[in-house]
C-alpha cells in the first residue's frame, strides 16, 4: 500500500528525493509502452547519482517526472520536501524555476539571447533582483564555469558545443537549486570536452545540492557517488559503484575553469533570496 506523502516527506532524511511506486505508462497505437514501472528509490543529498541505461529505458521519462515536466500517472514523489506530483498551476511552476535545474543534451538555449542572457532568463522569472545583479551573477557564473569573459555576450551559434553546455550548466544554477538534472549532458561533445563537463557536474554536489545525470555511459557512470541501473522502466540496481566490467578512463583533464572548482559555484545573497520569496510561497499553494 502506497504511504501518503507526509509519511514520505518524514522518511527524507538525508535525501533530497523519494519516490514510492512512481509509475508513467504512454499509448502507442495499441500498445502501451511502460516508461516508469512503479519504481521506487532515494537520491543521497549532497551527491551524484548516475541513471545508467540504454536508450529507451526509460531515463529521460524519469527525469522529467522528476522535474516536473511531465506527471505521474500513479505513485508519489518528494522533492526537497515538496510533494510534487499534486502541484498545479503556479506552483508547478515555481518548483521548475527554483527547485530544480535542468542540463539538456542538445543544450537547449534561446537562440536569439547571449550567454548571460540565457543565464539571467531564470532569474528574471523568477523575479529575482535588478538587471544589474543577475547580470552579476550571470557573469560570476560564466566565470565559475570557465566562459572566458569575452565570449558572454555571444549567441549560442558563436560558441562550441562545450561552451554551450557550460553556459546550460550556468543556467541551471542560477537560481540556486537543489537538485540538477542532466539528461546525456555529454552525449554530443567530443570525449576531453564530455570529461570536463562531468567533472563541472560532480564539482556542484555538495552539502545542499545533488546531480542526477542521466547516461548511457558507462565510464560517466563510474565518476557518480552512487549508480542506478534501469532497464525496460524498472530499477533493478543500486551501488555505490559499478565495477563489474573494466572500462576506458576518462580522457585526462587539462584545461580549468577559471575559478577552483572545489570552491563550488558562486551562492546568491541574501537580496537575492528576499526577491524570490513571492515564487517560494506558490510552492506552498
Amino acid at each position: 500500500m502506497s504511504r501518503g506523502s507526509e509519511d514520505l516527506v518524514s522518511d527524507l532524511g538525508s535525501s533530497t528525493a523519494v519516490a514510492e511506486q512512481l509509475t508513467k505508462h504512454f499509448k502507442s497505437g495499441p500498445d502501451t509502452v511502460r516508461a516508469v514501472d512503479g519504481v521506487s528509490f532515494r537520491l543521497p543529498r549532497g551527491k551524484m547519482v548516475a541513471l545508467q541505461g540504454a536508450s529507451g529505458c526509460g531515463k529521460s521519462t524519469l527525469l522529467n517526472l522528476i522535474g516536473a515536466l511531465d506527471k505521474p500517472d500513479s505513485g508519489r514523489l518528494i522533492v526537497d520536501g515538496i510533494d510534487v506530483a499534486q502541484l498545479g498551476g503556479s506552483g508547478e511552476v515555481a518548483y521548475r524555476r527554483l527547485k530544480v535545474g535542468f542540463v539538456f543534451q542538445m543544450f537547449n538555449l534561446v537562440p536569439q539571447l547571449s550567454a548571460i542572457e540565457n543565464v539571467m532568463l531564470p532569474m528574471e522569472l523568477a523575479g529575482a533582483g535588478n538587471s544589474g545583479t543577475l547580470q552579476a551573477r550571470a557573469a560570476a557564473l560564466l566565470g565559475w564555469v570557465g566562459l572566458p569573459p569575452d565570449r558572454h555576450n555571444r549567441r549560442p551559434s558563436r560558441l562550441s558545443g562545450g561552451e554551450q553546455q557550460r553556459v546550460a550548466i550556468a543556467r541551471a544554477l542560477a537560481n540556486d537549486p537543489p537538485l540538477i538534472l542532466a539528461d546525456e549532458a555529454t552525449a554530443n561533445l567530443d570525449s576531453k570536452t564530455g570529461a570536463l563537463i562531468v567533472q563541472l557536474l560532480r564539482s556542484l554536489r555538495g552539502e545542499d545540492r545533488t546531480i542526477l545525470i542521466a547516461t548511457h555511459d558507462e565510464a560517466i557512470a563510474k565518476e557518480a557517488d552512487f549508480v542506478i541501473v534501469m532497464k525496460d522502466g524498472h530499477l533493478f540496481a543500486s551501488e555505490p559503484k559499478l565495477e563489474e566490467q573494466p572500462t576506458k578512463p576518462l580522457p585526462k583533464l587539462e584545461e580549468q575553469p577559471t575559478k577552483p572548482l572545489s570552491e563550488g559555484p558562486p551562492r546568491p545573497d541574501r537580496a537575492f533570496w528576499d526577491s524570490l520569496r513571492r515564487g517560494l510561497d506558490e510552492l506552498g499553494r
